[in-house]
């Protein structure tokens, strides 16, 4: 289990239970939500196998407004902001080399069109 900051820090956490992860790491409501590896990703991009689960604060478009871009890309639809927790649905441990493409700087995250969407939604693009 992960946790993904919106300045794009990524650390592994001791916890196994994502719900108190999440809570310790988040705020005590979240959002969960699934996320499946984009087909036809840039090479770089860290690609999984199997569905991971994430966990985002309730209000974080309100009360922690900037998007988290590594969890929106992993996300791939609608922007994500704030801290993320993640975790693969089966509890695996995540591959060192995968968080380490995932902590690295990941091809296309800096796009115009992102931060574009971000701004329309009155969220703080990170950088």
């Amino acid at each position: 289990m992960i946790l993904v900051q919106t300045d794009g820090t990524v650390t592994a956490l001791d916890e196994t239970d994502p719900h108190r992860a999440a809570k310790e790491h988040i705020g005590p409501t979240t959002t969960v939500f699934t996320c499946s590896s984009p087909p036809g990703a840039p090479d770089g991009f860290p690609t999984f196998d199997g569905p991971l689960v994430g966990f985002c604060g309730d209000n974080a478009h309100t009360e922690t407004p900037t998007v988290n871009v590594k969890a929106w890309a992993l996300y791939g639809r609608s922007p994500i902001a704030g801290p993320v927790v993640l975790v693969y649905d089966d509890r695996r441990k995540f591959d060192e080399a995968w968080l380490g493409k995932l902590a690295g700087n990941i091809p296309g995250l800096n796009s115009t069109a992102m931060r574009e969407i971000a701004e329309s939604r009155g969220l703080v693009y990170p950088g």
